[in-house]
């Protein structure tokens, strides 16, 4: 018994679906974030009144042993809450530490907040990604994770000047999608 061959107008009905498949994943891949970006339950929400201190051996904000989240109130605030031991984290790190340096005169401040008690692979990562941000301890009741509801890393979220959460992502997020975030806060 043979195949029959298939009709020509079935194969172009396939390929129009295969085309029309993709098109719609790659604009979800591209909408998505961005909707999750701005639907989690913390955007809209004041950011929580904590005061961190800043990890050992690494980049200090204004040298200050710790830092009153409520005392950056008029600054645009980008928390990155990251592990050593987070692929995801690394990756993101240089591109926070770029756009740190490229928003600094913007009043932008971009901190990362330890949420693992591995201080000293936590100072390897930054010496070997040379990252120069400030640097915040999240305390071993991990307070920080809690009030900001992390639940996996990397998180990122984005205060605007009045202290309002404006984008809270989890994941590795692009340079492109972190600098829109921190643009659109600067905007509010």
């Amino acid at each position: 018994m043979r195949n029959k061959p298939k009709r020509p107008s079935e194969s172009k009905g396939n390929s129009a679906i295969v085309i029309l498949a993709v098109l719609l994943g790659l604009f979800a891949m591209a909408i998505l974030p961005r909707i999750l970006e701005q639907s989690h339950p913390m955007v809209g929400k004041p950011m929580p009144a904590l005061t961190l201190p800043s990890l050992g051996g690494a980049p200090k904000l204004a040298n200050q042993a710790s830092v009153s989240l409520e005392s950056l109130k008029g600054k645009v605030v980008v928390l990155d809450f990251w592990a050593p031991w987070c692929g995801p984290c690394r990756h993101e790190m240089p591109i926070l530490d770029k756009l740190a340096k490229r928003f600094e005169l913007d009043g932008v401040v971009v901190l990362g907040v330890l949420v693992d008690p591995d201080h000293e692979g936590a100072r390897n990562v930054l010496a070997q990604l040379n990252i120069a941000y400030p640097q915040l301890d999240d305390d071993a009741a991990r307070n920080a994770a809690r009030e900001f509801n992390v639940s996996s890393l990397p998180t990122m979220v984005v205060v605007d000047k009045t202290g309002t959460i404006r984008s809270y992502r989890t994941g590795f997020s692009s340079e492109e999608d972190v600098e829109n975030a921190i643009k659109r806060a600067l905007g509010s």
